[in-house]
């Protein structure tokens, strides 16, 4: 079974970093922070899409920044072995 190119980028190069970024913060928030956990037991499915959106939003961030500094990083090659 062959994936659509758009979801396995979007899979690999945004979701993945952002799930991996924020699980740590997003699981100490829901142990530590005490109101948090009551309002997952309460509101589970809303948690559970808000969990989404900040990775989709962090992915979407890392993706940008290591795209402009890859793109740097070419431009200075580049211009470096013109010379």
């Amino acid at each position: 079974m062959d994936l659509p190119l758009n979801l396995t980028r979007s899979v690999l190069t945004i979701l993945i970093p952002g799930a991996v970024a924020s699980a740590p913060w997003l699981l100490w928030a829901l142990i530590e922070l005490d109101p948090i956990g009551n309002y997952y037991l309460q509101y589970a499915f809303p948690i559970y899409v808000f969990s989404f959106v900040v990775a989709v939003v962090i992915g979407s961030t890392i993706n940008t920044v290591v795209s402009y500094v890859e793109l740097t990083w070419d431009n200075n090659l580049g211009s470096a072995r013109n010379q």
